[in-house]
């Protein structure tokens, strides 16, 4: 069952905030701010699998991350989809319905057990009407949504296959990797169809890519985690020097 109650009294103010860290984007407002938003938000539950909405459907609600992991994708009339990106604790989604008050522009999925808060548009325009950062805030979001499709579109025509690959599993590392030991582990749930879909490509080739990454010591697969031993190595395929 979902569930829809104040963050401040399910959770607690300083779990709160600690996400608020975790965002690139939530970060960056005052902390009067971040407690204005906070109070406002209301928590909700998904299971794995489960759909939070639908490309098109009617919406006026913003989503933050509080845990799990969720896909973002553009069905296709044939049943295949096209995966945009994961977004997991402390990203935002949903935001273009803050602007417009129009249907969604994709359909997201959890991918795990997930978490999120969520802010009404009536809520967000009171808001933004009291506290301007607010909207510096999301302003920045969509500037960051917008640098990220110009990446992979110059990716798309820029990098062959491989390339490509390699550098999501970089950029994946960078957003949702953990570091155990030696190596940084991208803890997201992702099927080797859906890593094909996020560079253009189809699962017996991302496959066999994986097994030559793996083959050259650069990753390594733990179930449907990918380990990065060696991100010089999958860097040098870009053309990047190593990192000091």
């Amino acid at each position: 069952m979902r569930e829809d109650w104040p963050i401040l009294v399910a959770m607690g103010e300083h779990a709160e905030l600690a996400v608020f860290h975790r965002s690139t984007v939530l970060s960056r407002l005052p902390q009067e701010d971040r407690r204005a938003f906070l109070a406002l938000l209301r928590r909700r539950r998904y299971r794995r699998g489960e759909v939070v909405f639908h490309h098109g459907d009617p919406g006026d609600t913003l989503h933050l991350v509080q845990r799990g992991h969720l896909k973002v994708l553009i069905p296709g009339e044939s049943g295949e989809e096209a995966v945009l990106t994961v977004v997991g604790q402390g990203d935002l989604f949903g935001e273009l319905t803050l602007l417009d008050g129009g249907p969604r522009s994709a359909t997201v999925v959890a991918l795990e057990d997930v978490e999120t808060a969520t802010l009404s548009r009536v809520d967000f325009m009171n808001l933004l009407r009291r506290n301007p950062a607010v909207g510096d805030a999301l302003l920045a979001m969509l500037a960051q949504t917008i640098r990220r499709l110009t990446d992979e579109v110059t990716d798309l025509m820029l990098l062959d296959l491989r390339g490509r690959l390699a550098k999501k599993l970089l950029d994946l590392a960078v957003a949702h990797g953990e570091r155990a030991g030696e190596y940084i582990e991208i803890r997201v749930s992702l099927t080797q169809e859906e890593l094909a879909s996020m560079i253009g490509a189809t699962r017996p080739r991302v496959n066999k890519l994986l097994g030559f990454f793996e083959d050259r010591g650069a990753i390594a697969r733990h179930g449907r985690w990918i380990a990065i031993l060696k991100p010089d190595a999958l860097r040098c395929w870009l053309g990047l020097p190593a990192e000091g």
